[in-house]
């Protein structure tokens, strides 16, 4: 069924172009009158122009208006999948060797990642030794965005790094989605300085649920030193200064486990392409399906028709001229 409607009502806008229109209308005529009795001649034959105009002023109205149609409502299936992150929010993530930290580079490489995955829901977990979930699956990315921006290593109660709190909960969460299997994924985002103990029978039954998880690696082998909020750097209880390095070997256990991939994020190698191009190979399925109003704003039609008109008066102008 063929709709229409309104982008913009009618305002006091409309009412200022009607009356500048009916007075300059006013006024052409009345000079028109003036000029010909004063050639005595009458201005009949170009008073037939006045209708050209009236139809150039209202298709620019109606293009001003915004006239929206088309043909009722289209059902549109939205494929995609479902994705949680699980950020490490430990204190190592705030070392600096990796510009202008770990926990901020990953932030801003996150959110170009998102951006990319256009249908796909998106959750995220962040993490030390429990696990909390910051946000729920969502096609919302704004929202994605805004949490992410508040995340800071110091929000977790207690400090250290365990890897099985957050894929449990992811795993909670995605079992208990209606989404298909194949269409769900992990993507676990960390130093590697694990402090738990792998749980490899957690790490199976990730494998046969076939919840991948991929696992992206962000520091270097050299290392850095751990900043504290009340300023100087953070010492080991025999008062040495700390340092922090990335550890690839529990990430690539948990990816060689769960069928997954591993990726590494830091200065002199930035594998974000690739953990793009691994979580787009994975394929999707339905999630909902929309309801989309195929009305759309047409005001360029009237436009083109005004221009039109505006050519055609100048050149009958030009021709009686």
């Amino acid at each position: 069924m063929f709709n229409w409607q309104w982008f913009y009502s009618w305002g006091t806008r409309e009412y200022i172009f009607l009356f500048l229109f009916l007075g300059g209308m006013f006024f052409y005529l009345r000079r028109l009158i003036v000029l010909a009795k004063e050639l005595k001649k009458s201005p009949q034959n170009l008073w037939w122009k006045a209708p050209i105009r009236i139809l150039i002023f209202l298709s620019l109205l109606i293009a001003l208006l915004g006239p929206s149609f088309g043909f009722g409502q289209k059902s549109v299936q939205l494929i995609g999948k479902e994705i949680f992150f699980l950020l490490d929010l430990s204190n190592s993530m705030d070392a600096t060797d990796v510009k202008p930290s770990r926990l901020e580079k990953v932030k801003y490489e996150l959110k170009n990642l998102w951006q990319t995955l256009t249908n796909d829901r998106i959750g995220l977990i962040v993490f030390g030794q429990t696990a909390f979930l910051q946000c729920p699956l969502t096609n919302d990315k704004s929202a994605l965005e805004l949490f992410l921006q508040t995340i800071k290593t110091h929000l977790l109660p207690y400090p250290g790094t365990d890897f099985s709190p957050p894929l449990a909960l992811a795993q909670k969460k995605l079992v208990a989605s209606q989404t298909t299997e194949g269409a769900k994924t992990i993507v676990l985002i960390s130093d590697g300085e694990n402090f738990g103990e792998t749980n490899i029978q957690l790490l199976e039954s990730l494998k046969t649920q076939n919840l991948k998880v991929f696992c992206l690696g962000i520091g270097t082998t050299k290392g850095g030193l751990i900043p504290l909020m009340q300023g100087g750097y953070k010492y080991d209880r025999q008062g040495k200064l700390v340092q922090t390095k990335l550890n690839s070997a529990p990430l690539q256990e948990i990816a060689r486990i769960t069928e997954g991939e591993y990726f590494v994020l830091n200065d002199n190698q930035n594998d974000m392409p690739k953990l793009q191009k691994a979580l787009a190979e994975i394929k999707g399925t339905q999630l909902e399906n929309r309801i989309l109003d195929v009305r759309a704003n047409k005001f360029e039609y009237f436009l083109w028709v005004a221009i039109g008109l505006i050519i055609l008066d100048i050149i009958l102008i030009v021709k009686i001229l």
